[in-house]
């Protein structure tokens, strides 16, 4: 996990079932339990998947992802740090946000402030941006996380990260930015983002503009070919880049 003065971070984007929430959570720890990384980056929304659609709307649907989450939890070997997406209701109001997990504790919740509503997406149907909450301290699972805007100090390694989900990339000002501006070395973006001619380069882009400013390393996974099921294409883009240069880039197929 660490080893010559350096970590392994993995970019994972396993098969998934679109609203099968606790199959989702096998199919992630299969990639938990055979994982030799520091760090483990999964898409957004994974857990629920992110073409749930209307399932958001289901407050069984819900529940049936905080039973998944619980169950992961307590069943993985993993000792690093691994990151997941899923949508969480926290007063009546639905999030999609990132959860930050390291062994069976949950070290905080990070969510989406930018919410696409445009084209191919519909995210406002179902999710309120985290701009419309302040960041707090809340109950999940038993565990008292913090909520919103977190820096996430590992004294083992001695960094600093902060996590923003999918389109937050690509806002003049991110919150990436700022959580690099309050000393973040890394930034990991779980990401569920669709496929069309030219979106590739756009991405690419924007990952390396967003290392290079912020001088630092910048880790994104977005969903795979298993979320490819309703009208839009995902190609599980996987991207490593660090001060400006792509370090890791690894694609399914190119359009």
């Amino acid at each position: 996990m660490y080893k010559n003065g350096s970590i392994k971070i993995e970019l994972a984007s396993p098969p998934l079932t679109v609203g099968n929430p606790l199959k989702n959570a096998y199919s992630m720890q299969n990639v938990l339990n055979k994982s030799k990384a520091s760090f483990v980056l999964f898409p957004e929304l994974c857990l629920s998947s992110y073409t749930a659609g209307d399932l958001f709307f289901e407050t069984t649907f819900l529940e049936q992802n905080f039973q998944a989450l619980d169950w992961l939890l307590k069943n993985n070997s993993f000792e690093g740090v691994y990151i997941l997406g899923m949508p969480l209701a926290l007063h009546e109001v639905l999030f999609n946000v990132a959860v930050i997990i390291q062994k069976d504790k949950i070290l905080g919740i990070t969510p989406k402030k930018t919410i696409p509503n445009y084209k191919e997406f519909s995210e406002k149907r179902w999710f309120q941006s985290g701009k419309t909450c302040e960041s707090q301290y809340i109950q999940i699972l038993g565990q008292t996380v913090p909520f919103g805007d977190v820096l996430f100090i590992n004294s083992q390694f001695d960094l600093i990260f902060g996590v923003e989900i999918c389109q937050d990339l690509w806002t003049v000002f991110s919150p990436g930015d700022l959580l690099s501006l309050n000393g973040a070395h890394l930034i990991f973006n779980p990401s569920a983002s669709t496929d069309h001619i030219g979106k590739l380069d756009l991405r690419k882009n924007a990952v390396l503009d967003h290392s290079r400013k912020q001088i630092g390393g910048y880790f994104y996974t977005s969903s795979g070919i298993t979320e490819s099921t309703v009208d839009n294409l995902f190609s599980n883009h996987k991207m490593a880049a660090l001060l400006g240069e792509m370090v890791a880039e690894k694609i399914i197929y190119q359009m």
